[in-house]
């Protein structure tokens, strides 16, 4: 018995990161360019569309050459609540960059619920409207570029909070499908955008 702990012990070290230690992969365009849509690290992310707190249409193509920070969310969510003092500390620290961007969308609740959520705790996180319409069974659908709503399984497991971080050529260079400590991701988020789109 006693083996059997200990090697589970040194697996579960040998497998420890810290969070600043974690290098986010950074694509080389003939990766860009052959990478196929999905959701897993090396993928290009659905390019779905979505509309800003200014009221305009953009889609996740419209951020080329920016590290983009997607997280698919629900103020009715605990863990997505949870996660988001940290995630907007990191969003104060490095989201006013010209090269970095934050995309908070909603799941299964209207855009005003989102984002008065985030009014009253005091955050400052750029909650964009996903296209969920009350009543219409949104489920997994996004907007596309015609404002149209397209079924798109981004949350494989089907869990909240989602988040993906893409690099500058729009690849995902990092995924979570949990609640997520977002305090060390400052080091990791800077070295992907000292690197140019190739």
């Amino acid at each position: 018995m006693k083996h059997w702990f200990a090697a589970i012990f040194a697996l579960a070290l040998a497998g420890c990161q810290t969070t600043s230690e974690l290098v986010l992969p950074s694509s080389t365009a003939p990766d860009a360019a052959s990478a196929q849509v999905g959701t897993s690290i090396g993928d290009r992310l659905h390019n779905f569309a979505f509309v800003t707190e200014a009221g305009e249409s953009a889609s996740i193509s419209d951020f080329q050459g920016k590290v983009v920070f997607v997280n698919f969310w629900a103020a009715w969510c605990r863990p997505c609540r949870e996660e988001m003092p940290a995630m907007n500390d990191l969003y104060k620290r490095v989201g006013n960059r010209p090269d970095m961007a934050f995309l908070l969308l909603q799941h299964s609740e209207a855009i005003d619920a989102s984002r008065a959520y985030i009014s009253s705790e005091g955050f400052s996180l750029p909650a964009v409207d996903s296209g969920y319409i009350k009543g219409k069974g949104w489920g997994r659908k996004m907007m596309t570029r015609g404002g149209q709503l397209e079924r798109y399984s981004f949350v494989s497991s089907g869990t909240l909070p989602t988040s993906y971080i893409l690099d500058k050529n729009g690849i995902i260079a990092y995924r979570s499908l949990k609640r997520t400590d977002w305090d060390d991701f400052e080091k990791p988020i800077l070295r992907l955008l000292s690197t140019g789109p190739a």
